[in-house]
């Protein structure tokens, strides 16, 4: 995955070599409003409401750390991965041409979608409904 722009080059990110983890999860992990909650208690702002995702920034943020010998920890990771891969999928269909209806209808799937996989996040980072009320609530820097 790469980040970049703003404030310096570009960056890529993947696993360490080895690491278990798929860079699908590892997306979900960047996507996902803890992240982004962390970056914008520590980021340099621009104008326009825009804020850094420098490495500075994103180095340091928590991936959950996945049992990979338990099997129901492993099947959280892997229904990750295929709800950030369906997500995708569903995403770039939204670019081809669709009458305004099924438009509307793949926007709502997409919705459901990022709310479901935000949830199945929140239980693994082990966040409960407050916590998360929480992390929404922080305002994005001016």
């Amino acid at each position: 995955m790469i980040s970049g722009g703003g404030n310096g080059p570009y960056y890529a990110i993947r696993p360490r070599p080895g690491a278990p983890y798929s860079i699908f999860f590892i997306l979900a992990v960047l996507c996902h409003p803890l992240s982004e909650a962390i970056i914008r208690t520590e980021t340099s702002v621009f104008g326009g409401g825009y804020y850094s995702h420098g490495k500075q920034f994103l180095e340091e943020l928590p991936v959950p750390n996945i049992n990979f010998a338990s099997p129901d920890a492993v099947k959280e990771h892997d229904a990750v991965v295929v709800d950030v891969k369906k997500l995708i999928t569903l995403t770039d269909s939204t670019r081809s041409a669709m009458t305004p209806a099924t438009q509307s209808v793949t926007s709502k799937q997409i919705e459901m979608m990022r709310d479901a996989l935000e949830a199945r996040l929140n239980r693994i980072f082990g966040l409960t409904r407050a916590g998360f009320d929480v992390i929404r609530s922080l305002p994005i820097p001016e």
